[in-house]
């Protein structure tokens, strides 16, 4: 994985910078019914039995904390809030941790 984005990836980045997955209108994210589309057309091109989409966020999860990565980032790579006290008094993002979670699954 590299560490800094190709230069495609980073022009998309600043016309797209408010949605990560931009639809046909490049400033509003790709529509839900879109992406359900696209993952069907994923999962049938997959010589997989049976899986979810999201299979994808337990791989991600299970992996990176078998390679050491904290339980607070690997919450906070999936999106989730932490919760209890952590939540109401540590307000750090941890985006270093997560990109480098994020750069050792990859590698492994």
């Amino acid at each position: 994985m590299l560490k800094t984005p190709n230069l495609y990836c980073w022009r998309r980045w600043l016309v797209t910078e408010d949605a990560l997955f931009p639809g046909q209108d490049l400033n509003t994210p790709i529509s839900s019914s879109a992406a359900n589309r696209y993952i069907r057309r994923i999962r049938a091109s997959l010589p997989l039995e049976a899986w979810r989409t999201h299979d994808f966020r337990r791989s991600l999860s299970t992996g990176a904390s078998e390679l050491g990565v904290m339980p607070h980032v690997v919450e906070k790579m999936l999106g989730h809030e932490l919760g209890g006290v952590l939540a109401v008094y540590n307000k750090h993002d941890w985006l270093e941790e997560q990109l480098a979670g994020y750069e050792l699954y990859a590698k492994s």
